[in-house]
């Protein structure tokens, strides 16, 4: 499976290095330097990225924990297929999310929708949330960074106090009340301006990156890691089956789970192909990655350690691209397995 291992290079992107700021209301500041060439604004830009990726049928390593990753495939509208050992869901239009649930004392599978939304969706709702004025979003772009690509810009959306109920309550208020114990609260009056949720994201001219993670009041220097991605691959534009959505019959299991079926056939035919069209591209990105880590110069005992752990680092990520990709790639059959709790 080296060539799907090697997928991994394709979504190959910085890690993204976000700071806390103060949270402005509805502010967009641009602190990137300055260029006499005229820049799209901040919001316009995420969004056309996001965009990008829906239309290239963008598929992502989703980072859910230190061990849990997801394999997420976007379609053209933003709808998109989750795939992990163990779940397999649709994240619908209308914030929607499908899965399988177990029947009860052993009784037959069903499938359930609740409401829940993928990575990117969360980013086009903080983005819409800062033009309500109720969120930050600061460019970040380093002056004078170092980068392959000259088109990458980095930004970073803000929400504190209180307004971090509400941006989640703006998909539901059962959705809002899953982000409570993450600031161990119970109630969403408990909110204080020192509890922050960020967007840190990184988008150039075809990639996009982005983390997202909480801060407590109580521990202001600790980040509390929710989701993120580091770049997607291309597999080519897609489109979910439009009788596969949030107003359908879930009562119809064999229905459902045939047209599913169909669905995962042709994703997994979408990865063989990219493998097979990109087989040398990729075994050379391979091939100059192993090189340039075989020139490096390392001093000092320090830099020795720390050099090994980047790259037990990097390994473990290849694997879990690797891994994700496979599954996605040989599933034949939608999984009954228990539905998945919201994580976000």
């Amino acid at each position: 499976m080296r060539l799907v291992k090697i997928l991994s290079f394709a979504c190959a992107v910085s890690l993204l290095a976000v700071s806390v700021t103060a949270c402005g209301k509805g502010k967009v500041s641009v602190n990137a330097g300055n260029s006499k060439e005229a820049v799209k604004p901040a919001n316009v830009e995420i969004k056309e990225a996001l965009n990008k990726m829906y239309e290239s049928g963008g598929m992502t390593l989703t980072r859910i924990d230190k061990n849990t990753t997801i394999t997420t495939i976007y379609d053209n509208s933003g709808q998109a297929y989750v795939q992990s050992g163990y779940t397999d869901g649709v994240y619908l239009l209308g914030d929607k999310l499908l899965t399988v649930k177990e029947g009860a004392d052993g009784g037959s599978p069903k499938f359930v929708l609740t409401d829940d939304i993928s990575p990117a969706r969360m980013v086009e709702v903080a983005c819409d949330f800062v033009d309500k004025g109720g969120a930050s979003l600061t460019e970040t772009t380093e002056t004078g960074k170092k980068s392959n690509d000259t088109s990458e810009r980095s930004f970073e959306i803000a929400v504190s106090g209180s307004n971090i109920y509400e941006l989640y309550k703006s998909v539901s208020k059962g959705y809002a009340d899953n982000i409570l114990p993450l600031y161990n609260y119970k109630n969403s009056d408990e909110f204080v301006d020192g509890d922050k949720f960020v967007i840190g994201i990184s988008a150039t001219e075809n990639n996009l990156s982005l983390d997202m993670y909480v801060v407590s009041h109580n521990a202001p220097n600790e980040r509390v890691h929710i989701v993120g991605f580091d770049g997607y691959v291309p597999l080519g534009g897609w489109s979910l089956d439009s009788s596969i959505n949030s107003e359908m019959d879930l009562s119809d299991y064999d229905g459902i789970k045939e047209r599913l079926q169909a669905m995962q056939n042709d994703l997994s035919e979408k990865i063989q192909k990219y493998v097979a069209e990109h087989e040398d591209e990729l075994l050379a990105s391979e091939a100059t990655a192993e090189t340039n880590v075989g020139k490096e110069t390392v001093s000092g005992s320090e830099s020795s350690d720390e050099s090994s752990k980047e790259s037990k680092s990097d390994n473990s990520e290849d694997d879990s691209l690797s891994e994700s990709s496979e599954n996605a790639k040989e599933s034949t059959e939608i999984s009954d397995t228990s539905e998945q709790e919201s994580k976000d």
